[in-house]
């Protein structure tokens, strides 16, 4: 490598470390993917279970926090926790009534199926309830991407 190129390297690698500290001043710690494709944000890692639900370690690989069900509640709460902020009760606590919901709207739509046509009463019941649910997961959907859309307008 020529002097030339180490110049310009030595200058990447500085301009990078500024705008980290730039970005962590703000609130924000910015990503990285892993050889294996799981996100690393500072010294926190998010992956994914079996069932389709998100979990982040630390560098010892010890569950900091589990039981999450978008992707979105695990970046925010990852990027609390690599900035130094204690767990976030109220992102984990949409994420999981949003979860609640989701398995309430399965299960109404599983009774609907069951349902037989002289069961006119109760296939009302059941479709209230599904539109109940549908209604809650959106609005605590929603709450979460509105904190997910202010944690990346940062950048």
């Amino acid at each position: 490598m020529t002097a030339y190129n180490k110049d310009i390297v030595k200058e990447l690698v500085s301009l990078n470390r500024a705008t980290v500290r730039n970005l962590r001043t703000k609130g924000y710690v910015p990503p990285v993917r892993t050889s294996e494709g799981k996100i690393k944000v500072g010294s926190y890692i998010i992956d994914k279970n079996d069932q389709g639900l998100y979990f982040i370690t630390d560098d010892c690989k010890n569950i900091v926090v589990a039981q999450i069900n978008l992707p979105q509640s695990a970046a925010m709460v990852a990027n609390k926790l690599a900035l130094g902020i204690r767990t976030d009760k109220e992102i984990l606590t949409f994420d999981t009534y949003y979860g609640n919901y989701v398995f309430d709207e399965q299960n109404c739509q599983n009774l609907l199926k069951k349902c037989k046509r002289h069961q006119k009463d109760k296939a009302e019941i059941i479709l209230e309830k599904l539109q109940n649910a549908r209604a809650r997961k959106k609005f605590y959907y929603n709450k979460i991407i509105q904190g997910f859309t202010k944690l990346i307008r940062i950048v």
